[in-house]
């Protein structure tokens, strides 16, 4: 037996375990939920054209040679800015709505950042 195998034999499996339950929290907390995909689903029905013609417009901007961020939001309210939302993608630990304030906020601060730089972003409380 080499000394790669009783090196790899001596060693506890339990890091190994624990790596893999991390791993597996981690896939399930960025999968999409079960209301993402109704959503997605009834917007396929219902509104079509319109995701079509958001698909378009998000290729037309990725194959430009311009520098591009698409902001994506939930229902947008007209409550007063909170100050405070979470920034993340479709389906992974997004909210349902967002003022109209703290969405110019987010867009706003983008103007000279580029944290977001090529994505499309979801922002939302």
């Amino acid at each position: 037996m080499g000394w790669l195998a009783r090196l790899l034999m001596s060693m506890s499996i339990q890091p190994l375990a624990e790596l893999h339950h991390s791993f597996y929290e981690l896939l399930n907390y960025y999968q999409p939920k079960f209301i993402d995909y109704l959503i997605r689903g009834i917007m396929g029905l219902l509104a079509k054209d319109i995701v079509v013609d958001a698909k378009n417009h998000a290729e037309l901007l990725k194959a430009s040679n311009l520098e591009w961020m698409i902001v994506r939001a939930p229902r947008l309210t007209l409550n007063p800015r909170k100050g405070t939302y979470r920034i993340g993608w479709v389906g992974v630990n997004s909210g349902t709505e967002l003022s109209r304030e703290d969405l110019a906020d987010f867009i706003i601060k983008q103007i000279e950042k580029t944290d977001f730089k090529f994505q499309m972003p979801f922002v939302s409380y």
